[in-house]
């Protein structure tokens, strides 16, 4: 799999599927959706559904992408542009006794399931396993998020950590969190 990963960049997909652009990490994402259907929900999908979900999301990704290069070069002559969101946030830094976790999580409408993750790095001294569970009964991807972050934080109490640093990718759950410090 990881030398799929590395040639990846070097296939072209097929004229018919009119994409441009690397088909393959669709193929990989859609892969893994599907067998996570299988597990969870028991739900089976053919190749060729798999097939077609992955050049639609190829599609739907490209277009969208063309959009906001279209709309933020069109703000980009204002004297008030805001920086075009495809730009990545560099990561804080943090003093070396800080342990971090960066956590998501996935959740599905339909069943009220969520995936939630976390991963733990830096140069603290304990060695604490990642976090990967399922949850069911979750009321919105919103809480799903901060299911996450919460797992993050008994993981590190549990396990002695002085100094833990959580990030997220959920903005709503940031600005939550930062709307109720500021009252």
């Amino acid at each position: 799999m990881a030398e799929l990963i590395k040639a990846g960049s070097a296939y072209t997909p097929l004229p018919p599927s009119g994409l441009s652009d690397p088909l393959w990490p669709w193929v990989l994402w859609n892969l893994w959706k599907s067998r996570n259907k299988l597990l969870f929900e028991n739900r089976v999908f053919s190749a060729q559904e798999t097939a077609l979900k992955c050049i639609l999301d190829a599609k739907e990704w490209s277009s969208e992408q063309d959009h906001r290069d279209r709309r933020s070069s069109v703000h980009s002559s204002s004297p008030h542009s805001v920086p075009s969101s495809r730009h990545s946030v560099p990561l804080p830094s943090f003093p070396p006794d800080v342990l971090v976790c960066k956590v998501d999580a996935a959740w599905d409408s339909a069943s009220g399931g969520c995936g939630i993750g976390g991963i733990f790095s830096g140069n603290n001294l304990k060695r604490i396993p990642n976090l990967s569970e399922p949850r069911s009964h979750v009321s919105s991807a919103l809480m799903a998020e901060a299911i996450a972050v919460r797992l993050a934080v008994v993981t590190a109490v549990y396990s002695n950590v002085r100094s833990l640093a959580v990030l997220t990718d959920s903005l709503s759950l940031v600005s939550t969190e930062e709307g109720s410090h500021s009252t």
